[in-house]
């Protein structure tokens, strides 16, 4: 009897013939010790390292044929720039943002100019359950002054990386309607937290209502932090679902570690992915491995040319 194939020949076989870029990483100079509080939505946050350099992030991908990268930072561009860009990775780069401050418009414009910089983010996941809330307020969206921030994305180029819950979704279907303009970029699929029929419901009535706005994209990535114990069972059906609503056109992998690096390794984190989109014809999977990536955050061939396939 054959012997059972490694996890690295598994993921060898399933990206055969694809490149990968990896849409939402993250990279830290130094992590710092987090402050006490109830937030409780990534669970015990003691295992992720303090110090996450391109090297580290390399080594996590290991056999995935990693080409490109679009790491989320912190407040400062340089933060990134601090952890190292090591072999082309990361690619491209989005801060984030406070777009209803006048000093955080003030960083966002000086930011801007950076080269390699594509976009911003701003975390906006509100929950009834505060425990799951990064943010106080349920409706920073709808502020005129986070509007005005909102607006200036557009005249610097720049792309929004959304990352909200189910409920907030269709606050966010008006937003991206009336801002056809700015492209705006889902993250972690919606982040369906809880696997409940209810909840379900209500994310699937999410992402119908985003995914009918051409200016919307999404990540497929996060399936730890809304599901500790994520299985193949529990995580290709909202993958295939997410693509089925968007097109491979506007899905993208990602693998938001090290954060998921809690709940799984980046082999697995990739071959779940591979295994919801094995069905596809090649060229819809090379969209979702790399090429949507490419197009929403501008990645040309003289940018990747120093991330080649390990």
């Amino acid at each position: 009897m054959a012997a059972a194939r490694t996890q690295v020949e598994q993921v060898r076989d399933l990206l055969a013939s694809v490149d990968v870029v990896d849409a939402h990483h993250h990279l830290w100079a130094s992590r710092g010790e987090p402050e006490p509080s109830d937030f409780d939505l990534l669970g015990d946050e003691s295992a992720l390292p303090q110090t996450y350099l391109s090297g580290d992030f390399r080594e996590d991908a290991g056999v995935a044929p990693v080409v490109g990268s679009v790491e989320l930072g912190g407040y400062a561009v340089d933060d990134a720039e601090r952890a190292g860009i090591d072999e082309g990775l990361p690619t491209v780069l989005v801060p984030a943002a406070r777009l209803e401050s006048e000093a955080g418009l003030r960083d966002l414009r000086a930011v801007a100019r950076h080269p390699r910089v594509r976009g911003v983010r701003q975390i906006l996941n509100w929950h009834r359950d505060p425990r799951l809330s990064f943010v106080d307020a349920a409706n920073l969206m709808d502020e005129p002054a986070w509007r005005r921030g909102l607006a200036v994305l557009g005249e610097l180029g720049l792309s929004f990386d959304l990352q909200i819950y189910p409920g907030q979704m269709a606050r966010a279907a008006r937003l991206a309607a009336s801002s056809p303009a700015t492209l705006f970029v889902l993250n972690h699929a919606g982040m369906p937290v809880g696997r409940s029929h209810e909840a379900l419901v209500e994310w699937r009535a999410g992402m119908a209502q985003l995914a009918r706005l051409g200016n919307v994209v999404v990540k497929l990535s996060g399936f730890g932090m809304t599901d500790h114990r994520w299985t193949s069972a529990s995580t290709v059906p909202v993958i295939r679902e997410t693509i089925a609503l968007f097109g491979p056109e506007r899905s993208m992998f990602a693998s938001n570690f090290p954060v998921d690096r809690l709940y799984a390794s980046y082999g697995e984190v990739i071959a779940v992915v591979a295994e919801a989109t094995a069905e596809l014809a090649l060229a819809d999977r090379r969209e979702i491995f790399a090429g949507t990536a490419r197009r929403v955050y501008r990645i040309d061939e003289a940018l990747l040319a120093g991330g080649a396939r390990p």
